[in-house]
Order: structure tokens, then C-alpha cells, then sequence
């Protein structure tokens, strides 16, 4: 896997894995655990909490925010407590 160095030192994926558009549960899992097994790292997800339990994980290494429109530092603030 090929990582990219981002401004606070720490090192992530370049490239994720999505499930935006996957509908279907059960296919969105087969599909995220067989990115899992091929080498993915970076899990593209929405609802911090519901992906924790969805992953059934404890913690998230790297949390994202693609569009913060509106309330930049209000997205900030909310991404320093999670």
C-alpha cells in the first residue's frame, strides 16, 4: 500500500475504499471485508459512531471530512472530541 505524509506528520492510505453507494448491507460488508483482506487501510464511511459499531471497532485511526461546508471550525471542534 502507498501512503502519503499529510501536515501533522502522521501517514494514511493514498488510496481508500468507498461504500457511498452500496445499498445493500450484506454486500457492503462481503465487500469492505474483502478490501480488508486485499490490503485496504482506509475505509470510506459517513456517522463517526454508527462506524465504529458497523466496523466493530473500538477506535478509528483516521476520520475525514470531505465537505464541511458552512461551519469549518464547528466541524473542527467536532473532529478534535471525536
Amino acid at each position: 500500500m502507498e501512503y502519503r505524509t499529510i501536515n501533522n506528520g502522521v501517514k494514511m492510505p493514498a488510496l481508500g475504499f468507498g461504500v457511498f453507494q452500496v445499498a445493500d448491507p450484506k454486500v457492503c460488508e462481503e465487500s469492505v471485508l474483502t478490501a480488508i483482506r486485499c490490503g485496504y487501510r482506509l475505509i470510506d464511511t459517513a456517522a463517526f459512531a454508527a462506524s465504529l459499531e458497523r466496523l466493530g471497532l473500538d477506535y478509528i485511526d483516521l476520520y475525514l471530512i470531505h465537505r464541511p461546508f458552512g461551519d469549518y471550525y464547528g466541524a473542527w471542534r467536532a473532529m478534535e472530541e471525536l
